[in-house]
């Protein structure tokens, strides 16, 4: 097992509400790894073709290289974490499933996937979270916006 994958617990975990626009190193409570440096730019923003503005996260591992993307993005909002994470009776579910606490609703747990040298790219869809535009889900506009971030995250988050 890769060293740097144990974790630090001397590491003080940063909490969610301590990090601010731009980018901030902080120390991520991997249910996998123990605690973990990395680095996240939070609220990045990436203009469209339509001159539209999304709002993103990026969680980076602290250390010089060329690493993979994970990329997710909807209209839950790149900040908002899992309200409940069991329906009950009616829709069953796999339970609670443990994650980070930088692991907004339905996402990639950075807290995972970082520490195994992937970056991390969380994207507010039109109309979601900071993001401006109007919500349209599944739409050929939301469509476009997901490769035009996936063309950006190519050339700016992989080089």
């Amino acid at each position: 097992m890769n060293q740097h994958l144990l974790g630090n617990p001397k590491l003080t975990v940063t909490h969610v509400n301590e990090v601010k626009a731009g980018i901030n190193h902080i120390v991520v409570d991997s249910v996998q790894y123990g605690n973990q440096e990395m680095i996240m730019e939070k609220d990045v923003t990436v203009e469209m073709r339509d001159g539209e503005k999304l709002y993103i996260n990026i969680f980076r591992p602290n250390k010089d290289g060329k690493f993979p993307v994970v990329m997710s993005a909807d209209t839950y909002g790149k900040d908002n974490k899992p309200k409940i994470t069991n329906m009950g009776a009616l829709w069953p579910t796999l339970g609670a499933i443990p994650t980070s606490s930088f692991t907004p609703e339905e996402s990639p747990d950075p807290g995972f996937w970082v520490p195994n040298d992937y970056v991390v790219v969380k994207v507010a869809l039109r109309g979601s979270d900071k993001s401006k535009g109007v919500l349209s889900p599944w739409s050929k506009r939301e469509a476009e916006d997901y490769y035009e971030v996936i063309e950006w995250a190519a050339k700016s988050v992989m080089e």
